[in-house]
């Protein structure tokens, strides 16, 4: 699952490197050392609540009280919109819940927020495939493939190019799932197929 610290990492690197960067120059420049602590002060003080929230939120998911979840994600992102991991998982409760609009907005927002990871992706690929909406799926995985290539995300888009009859697409992300694991017995299934 995700950690609160994966979004606010940066956060509290530029925290800890003010309050460093203060405390080194505190004899250099008196005025700059103060302002640098009252930075980190700032910094912990507007992050600290919303990770607080992130965690409730993440431990209501982990027990499968999903609106719990929703309620302490949505508090988490009132205080800190930037939360790209609380988008997720908010999204994948929405979508547990057959929230399908919210649970794509959320997905949404977390890829302008954090465009590389390949949670929402997947999700919104799973959602326009439930929809019916095989090309809109296809293109939401073959942006997971081009992010990050690895064997089941390949198979998922070799999956949905067979069921729109694009079989040389299919056999060629078939091929690089082989290539990439040369033991997947799934892979190889499904090219024979």
């Amino acid at each position: 699952m995700f950690r609160a610290h994966d979004s606010a990492g940066l956060r509290v690197l530029i925290a800890v490197a003010l309050l460093l960067g203060s405390m080194a120059s505190w004899r250099q420049d008196r005025l700059l050392a103060v302002m640098g602590l009252v930075g980190a002060a700032a910094i912990s003080a507007f992050t600290r609540p919303a990770i607080l929230a992130y965690n409730r939120g993440r431990e209501r998911w982990l027990n499968r009280d999903l609106l719990g979840a929703i309620e302490q994600l949505s508090l988490a992102l009132q205080r800190d919109p930037c939360l790209a991991n609380a988008y997720i998982l908010r999204g994948e409760a929405y979508f547990a819940l057959g929230q399908v609009p919210q649970a794509l907005e959320d997905f949404g927002q977390a890829i302008r927020l954090a465009p590389r990871r390949p949670e929402p992706y997947f999700y919104r690929g799973l959602i326009r495939q439930s929809q019916g909406d095989l090309q809109g799926a296809t293109a939401e995985f073959a942006e997971l493939v081009r992010l990050h290539p690895n064997v089941p995300h390949h198979l998922s888009l070799a999956n949905l190019l067979m069921q729109q009859g694009s079989l040389p697409l299919a056999l060629a992300h078939l091929d690089e799932a082989i290539r990439l694991d040369p033991t997947s017995a799934l892979a190889h299934s499904q090219r024979a197929r």
